[in-house]
């Protein structure tokens, strides 16, 4: 997403025009532990 909001102008495509696109990332660790640490980070930036 290019801001913190999930949310923008659908585009005539359906897409919203606020995301940019999806990343696969390779990780052994737990998902929970990444989405504590994102939440961590946008709380730390807001």
């Amino acid at each position: 997403y290019k801001t913190q909001g999930r949310y923008g102008v659908l585009s005539t495509t359906g897409h919203s025009t606020n995301y940019i696109m999806a990343l696969d990332v390779v990780s052994y660790e737990n998902p929970d532990l990444w989405i504590r640490r994102g939440a961590a980070f946008i709380c730390e930036i807001v």
